[in-house]
């Protein structure tokens, strides 16, 4: 039960929340690399004890691959945890390389 709380709390703090840097429109669809996104972080193998908040910036390399550039949060273990699952997964969704993301990331803990 708790695990199932967890992937959905994760996978709905994904949902919808994206902010793209790019000047002009472009054609890929956010909503789709936010799910890609939230599958990676789905599952997490840790107990943090209430509710954590991250601020996740990454761009996409030339290889479609997410880079994560900055994890802001108090919690090493959620930095760790964030980062080692981010880095260098390779998306099937088409995004813009280059360009700069931030997604603002909350895990909760449901009881």
């Amino acid at each position: 039960m708790r695990k199932l709380s967890l992937l959905v709390v994760a996978l709905a703090f994904f949902v919808g929340t994206t902010a793209n840097a790019a000047t002009e429109p472009t054609n890929e669809n956010p909503v789709t690399i936010t799910q890609e996104i939230g599958k990676f972080l789905a599952n997490p193998d840790f107990d943090f004890g209430g509710e954590e908040i991250a601020k996740v910036s990454f761009m996409i390399n030339k290889d479609n691959e997410v880079v994560v550039l900055s994890v802001d949060s108090d919690n090493d273990t959620v930095v760790s945890y964030i980062k080692s699952r981010l880095n260098y997964q390779k998306l099937e969704t088409s995004a813009q390389k280059g360009t700069e993301y931030t997604v603002p990331v909350r895990l909760k803990t449901v009881v």
